[in-house]
C-alpha cells in the first residue's frame, strides 16, 4: 500500500473519530486533545484495524498514542 494512501485513510479516520481539521492532525497526540482519551483510543484503533485490515498487537496499541507514530507504523507495515 502506498504511503500517500495510508496517509489519506488514517486522516479520513482522525476527522471522523475527533471532529478535528487536517492541518491539525501532524501535532495530534493523546498528551495533548482532550478529545483523546482511553475510550477514543480504542475506537480509533479499531477503525484503522478495519480499514487496514491488520491486527495492531497490544504493546503496540498502547505506545501509538500519537497521529505520528500511528502513520509510521502503518507505512512500516505496508512498505
Amino acid at each position: 500500500m502506498k504511503e500517500i494512501i495510508i496517509k489519506k485513510n488514517l486522516e479520513k479516520i482522525f476527522i471522523k473519530n475527533f471532529k478535528i481539521k487536517k492541518q491539525k492532525l501532524e501535532n495530534l497526540s493523546m498528551n495533548n486533545f482532550y478529545k483523546w482519551d482511553s475510550l477514543s483510543h480504542i475506537k480509533l484503533i479499531f477503525d484503522i484495524e478495519n480499514k487496514f485490515n491488520i491486527l495492531i498487537n497490544n504493546n503496540a496499541k498502547i505506545s501509538l498514542t500519537s497521529y505520528k507514530k500511528l502513520r509510521e507504523y502503518l507505512i512500516k507495515t505496508f512498505t
